[in-house]
């Protein structure tokens, strides 16, 4: 069950709209099981420059196939929220980049999010529904894909930042200062030491923003 999915951008937003689109479970996992291979079935999915996975300035993510079998429609408007990779680094710096803009466009929608093959509901780790309550998504707006979906609208909007890109852009900055303020969290008198990664910028490396 392919569908007829197709994808086009409202005027004055950044995110791709997708009409009845699949959206399939994790098939597999690859890249030293770095990354899951699933979610939505994007169609022409070598052009797709906003809702493919980048890493070092490509995109690194496999097609996800489409399932002969039964789809749960969502006639809900969702967003894709991405892999909700089991490694708090990587899911900060990686997958929930996407959310800022998203809640901001999108803040009442279903986030549709895939799972690493071992992982169920139940079993997340409590650090993804924390970074998710930091961006103002609550659990009731999680949507798993353990079965296969197909969602009547799908938005999706881009990375705000990949592993390896340099700097990352100053709207998306923007988007992390307000989402600090909205949290009203407070500077704290403390003895330890930052050292950040500053001078790796110079060999493009270590401009990840740190998901304020």
């Amino acid at each position: 069950m392919t569908g007829t999915a197709h994808a086009t951008r409202p005027p004055g937003s950044a995110m791709q709209v997708f009409a009845d689109i699949a959206v399939v479970p994790t098939s597999e996992m690859y890249c030293s099981a770095m990354y899951a291979r699933g979610g939505p079935v994007w169609p022409d999915f070598e052009r797709q420059t906003v809702a493919r996975h980048v890493f070092d300035g490509a995109p690194v993510d496999l097609p996800a196939e489409a399932v002969d079998a039964p789809h749960l429609r969502i006639d809900r408007p969702c967003v894709w929220g991405g892999y909700a990779r089991p490694q708090f680094g990587h899911f900060v710096a990686e997958y929930a980049t996407r959310l800022p803009l998203s809640v901001r466009e999108r803040p009442d929608d279903l986030y549709l999010f895939t799972l690493h093959a071992d992982k169920t509901a139940e079993t997340v780790p409590e650090f993804f529904w924390a970074v998710l309550e930091w961006y103002g998504i609550a659990r009731h707006q999680v949507v798993f894909v353990d079965r296969p979906l197909r969602a009547t609208t799908l938005r999706v909007a881009p990375q705000g930042e990949h592993l390896r890109q340099g700097a990352p852009d100053p709207g998306y900055l923007d988007l992390l200062d307000r989402n600090t303020a909205r949290n009203a969290l407070q500077p704290v008198a403390t003895d330890l030491l930052y050292v950040s990664r500053e001078k790796l910028l110079q060999r493009g490396l270590g401009g990840h923003a740190g998901g304020g």
